[in-house]
């Protein structure tokens, strides 16, 4: 039962599954009200209005599994899924990507009234450091994961804020840059930083590939993994610095062709697992 409306589908029903479609240039794929059991999956939303998927509703909560994975959205011009009502659902938003993402909101995935809610792994692509930067400036509170389109070069400065957990998957593009990490912004000590399963190559003379700025805030939560070092042997010194910060991390990543592969400077708790360099 339902009324249409401008979307593709409104209803309150049971076991409801959308799955490998292609839509364009409408409001969005589906809205759904007080649904039992919806699974999502597979389809690519290009071009929305409104959200990728809106479910929400009347009266009551949703009940039963819902799942949300494996979708991907291009050029959406609200959020990919704003979601009210979850109650006691076991909701599950996962391995989703979103391109050209043309919402004003920074969380991209919204859920609100859930007990169950577990959203990983969903990440927001950027096709230049600009756009890297852009992101992460706006970045919303909670965990957000970016990954790169393609190649990228250009240096970026990733501000830690409160409790603004970030992500920056490389997806195995080459990255020509320098990632540094401000501290200077936290009023915390939760947030946390992950750089991983990017191929790190310098074609210039960039001192450091991922580097941590000075006093008064330090770094901290930052963890390196599933990364490649590449320098030409003459003019990249090292490969990560850590300074003063904590609770660093660097594991299962390789160098070749620098001076220094890991520089540390002070700091508390710092872990190096599973490294393997060759120097120049």
């Amino acid at each position: 039962s339902g009324k249409p409306n401008n979307s593709t589908f409104e209803t309150a029903a049971k076991n409801v599954i959308i799955e490998n479609n292609t839509v364009d240039g409408i409001a969005r794929l589906c809205e759904l009200r007080q649904t039992e059991n919806v699974t999502i999956t597979g389809n690519t939303i290009k071009n929305t209005s409104l959200h990728g998927m809106l479910l929400t509703v009347d009266k009551g909560t949703y009940s039963g599994d819902v799942t949300i994975t494996d979708n991907t959205a291009d050029g959406i011009h609200n959020r990919f899924v704003r979601m009210a009502g979850a109650g006691n659902a076991e909701v599950v938003i996962k391995d989703n990507y979103i391109y050209n993402y043309q919402g004003a909101d920074a969380d991209y995935i919204k859920v609100t009234d859930g007990s169950n809610v577990t959203i990983e792994n969903n990440v927001l692509m950027v096709t230049s450091a600009v756009d890297l930067q852009s992101r992460v400036n706006s970045a919303a509170k909670g965990l957000n994961e970016f990954g790169f389109a393609n190649d990228i070069t250009g240096n970026v400065t990733i501000p830690q804020n409160d409790k603004i957990n970030i992500v920056i998957n490389g997806l195995g593009k080459k990255y020509d840059g320098t990632i540094t990490v401000d501290g200077n912004s936290r009023s915390g000590g939760s947030e946390t930083l992950v750089i991983k399963n990017i191929n790190f190559e310098h074609s210039g003379s960039n001192l450091y590939f991922v580097e941590q700025n000075i006093a008064p805030n330090y770094p901290h939560n930052v963890t390196v993994e599933d990364c490649t070092f590449k320098g030409d042997g003459t003019s990249v010194i090292g490969g990560i610095r850590y300074r003063q910060g904590f609770n660093n991390v660097v594991k299962n990543c390789t160098a070749e062709g620098l001076y220094l592969f890991i520089w540390t400077t002070g700091g508390n708790n710092i872990t190096i697992d599973n490294v393997d360099g060759i120097g120049y």
